[in-house]
C-alpha cells in the first residue's frame, strides 16, 4: 500500500493544481522521502514552484522529518533571508531541526540510544547439563541442551516532541 501512496504522491506533485500539490507534499511528510530523486525534486519545487502555498508546505514538511541534509538547511537559511510567510516558516523549521538536537543532548547526554535493558535470549530451555546427567549420545545432548546466545542490548529511542 506504502508504494501506492508513494506513486500517487510522485504524480501529484507534478499536477498544475495548487490544492494537489499541497496533498502531495503532505502525504511524502507523513510517509516519508523514498529516495533522493523526490528530495531534489521537492528541493527545486522550494525555489520553483508559483504557489506560496506549496513551498510553506514544504518547509513544515522538512520541519517534520527533521530532514538535516546540508543542502535542505543551505535552502532553509536562504528563506529566513527573505520577508513574509516562507521567512517566517523557514525560521521555526530550522529553530525546530536545531531545538531538537538540543532537547536529545540536553536528555541524554549524546544523541545515541539508550539502553534499557539486557534480555537473555534462549532457544531451548528444557534440561541443562550437568556432570551427572550427561547423556551417552550426541543426539541426545542436542536435544537436551540449553542453548545460550547471550546478552543483547535492546534499545529505546524516544525522540523528544
Amino acid at each position: 500500500m506504502k508504494p501506492l501512496m508513494w506513486d500517487l504522491a510522485e504524480r501529484q506533485l507534478k499536477a498544475k493544481s495548487e490544492v494537489l500539490r499541497r496533498q502531495a507534499v503532505n502525504t511524502l511528510g507523513t510517509l516519508g522521502l523514498r529516495n533522493k530523486r523526490i528530495f531534489r525534486l521537492l528541493l527545486e519545487m522550494l525555489d520553483l514552484d508559483p504557489s506560496k502555498g506549496v513551498r510553506v508546505e514544504i518547509i513544515r514538511m522538512a520541519s517534520a522529518l527533521r530532514m538535516k541534509e546540508p543542502s535542505m538547511l543551505r535552502k532553509l537559511q536562504l528563506k529566513v533571508e527573505g520577508e513574509g510567510v516562507l521567512a517566517r516558516a523557514a525560521a521555526k523549521a530550522l529553530r525546530n531541526i536545531q531545538n531538537d538536537d538540543q532537547k536529545l543532548t540536553r536528555w541524554y547526554g549524546s544523541i545515541t540510544p539508550i539502553p534499557v535493558r539486557q534480555t537473555p535470549w534462549v532457544l531451548d530451555t528444557q534440561l541443562s547439563l550437568s556432570p551427572d546427567s550427561a547423556p551417552e549420545t550426541p543426539e541426545e545432548s542436542l536435544s537436551d541442551v540449553k542453548i545460550y546466545l547471550g546478552n543483547f542490548n535492546t534499545f529505546a529511542w524516544n525522540p523528544i516532541m
